[in-house]
């Protein structure tokens, strides 16, 4: 499944921050890696932008995971995940939670 690094990488930075995340702060990662598959931005770039966003070090995680898969797919993949996120998101976690369900961490 091709949004499963993004996603977990999400989870796993959720869980690091005592699941302080919001929905808000996902689809920004979600959007920062959507520029970088589906409108070639460069890695500094993205890197640097999740360096806003407090998460420098997913770059490198999600790349490895997707380095072998087609870059069209991830940016399709990305750009629903995103919408999905978008359309889930209030203000809250409520995106995050389902998330959650599906991308299972130890200790959640």
């Amino acid at each position: 499944m091709l949004s499963y690094p993004v996603e977990k990488a999400v989870c796993s930075l959720d869980e690091a921050l005592d699941f302080h995340l919001t929905d808000k702060q996902a689809i920004a990662i979600f959007e920062a890696f959507l520029d970088r598959y589906a409108f070639g931005d460069s890695k500094e770039t993205v890197c640097a932008k999740l360096q806003q966003l407090g998460c420098e070090g997913l770059m490198e995680e999600v790349e490895e995971k997707l380095s072998d898969e087609p870059r069209e797919d991830v940016a399709k993949t990305l750009a629903l995940v995103r919408h999905v996120a978008r359309r889930r998101e209030n203000g809250g976690r409520d995106h995050l939670e389902v998330l959650h369900r599906y991308v299972p961490m130890p200790g959640y």
